[in-house]
């Protein structure tokens, strides 16, 4: 009987779990025909992805929230506004609190040494590179430690 609940249980967190990640996804999907005609400019792109961002933290799904951070966080490093860069994958990382999505908050740090790196920061690269390490060391991942 005891296992026949934790069953039941478990289906029903899975169900609201897929339910609060198709609800999320169906609120940012209208945004991204936005995004695809706003590719040649920096500003619309920043605008859509803004927009993006915003209705992905409303859900109660946060590693589609972390997904939409950190995607913008790279459009923007790849248009080369660090600045901009920084505060999102700063943003992502806090998002990444949990055990199971530390991964993601190490490769945010990771890109945020980046892009001190890129703005001549270096003693604050280092020490987002540094964060990354420990957390490389205490997930056991040796391809980030090397």
């Amino acid at each position: 009987m005891n296992i026949e609940k934790n069953n039941e249980m478990l289906r029903s967190n899975f169900i609201t779990f897929a339910e609060a990640t198709i609800s999320t996804i169906g609120k940012i999907y209208p945004y991204f025909e936005d995004g695809m005609a706003a590719i040649g400019d920096r500003n619309a792109l920043d605008e859509v992805l803004a927009k993006i961002n915003t209705e992905a933290s409303k859900g109660k799904n946060t590693i589609v929230s972390i997904l939409c951070t950190k995607s913008f966080a790279k459009i923007s490093k790849l248009n080369k506004n660090f600045v901009k860069a920084i505060e999102l994958y700063k943003q992502c990382k806090n998002l990444a609190d949990k055990p199971m999505a530390f991964r993601y908050r190490m490769t945010c740090y990771k890109n945020i040494g980046f892009c001190f790196s890129q703005l001549k920061s270096h003693e604050f690269a280092m020490f987002y590179y540094g964060k990354m390490l420990r957390i490389a060391w205490y997930l056991g991942d040796r391809d980030f430690e090397l």
